[in-house]
């Protein structure tokens, strides 16, 4: 049977610095914790060594749960909306409670934003340009009428 040391699994699954790693290995061997050699059909225990990274690392097993229950209920959005001669371009919408969220500009003139939208769920938005201009996502597959004469973009997660 092929066994992994923590060290492998760790980097392999999750890319944290090497001093993070050494510190939670060295904190394992102090308090016994585990076999540092596992077999590799128990590899699938990757939330497990994240719990215990977690752990180590001052998170409480109720704020590890919380990020974990957030991922699955949780999905990160990029958007992004196309305008170099914009001097300012933020969105909106009913995942913001329509609030206003700046976008950051890019060097090849293009606009984004990632957000983290919950889940199952259908939401209206548009951007806003230079503070006075509304405008739909051309990348939407769907738009709305708002009720004051012009169009939303909808997402559908």
């Amino acid at each position: 049977m092929k066994e992994t040391s923590l060290k492998t699994i760790l980097h392999r699954e999750y890319q944290p610095s090497e001093l993070l790693v050494e510190r939670t290995i060295h904190r394992l061997r102090e308090h016994r914790a585990v076999n540092f050699f596992l077999p590799a059909h128990l590899i699938f225990l990757g939330s497990a060594a994240m719990l215990i990274i977690a752990f180590l690392s001052g998170m409480s097993v109720q704020a590890w749960l919380q990020t974990k229950t957030q991922r699955a209920v949780y999905k990160e959005i990029k958007f992004s909306y196309y305008n170099p001669q914009a001097g300012r371009v933020e969105i909106s919408g009913d995942f913001t409670g329509w609030e206003t969220v700046k976008c950051e500009k890019r060097n090849d003139g293009s606009w984004e934003v990632i957000m983290k939208i919950k889940k199952n769920g259908r939401y209206r938005y548009l951007f806003i340009i230079d503070e006075e201009t509304f405008v739909t996502d051309p990348a939407a597959k769907a738009t709305v009428k708002d009720g004051f004469g012009r169009q939303n973009s909808v997402l559908t997660i």
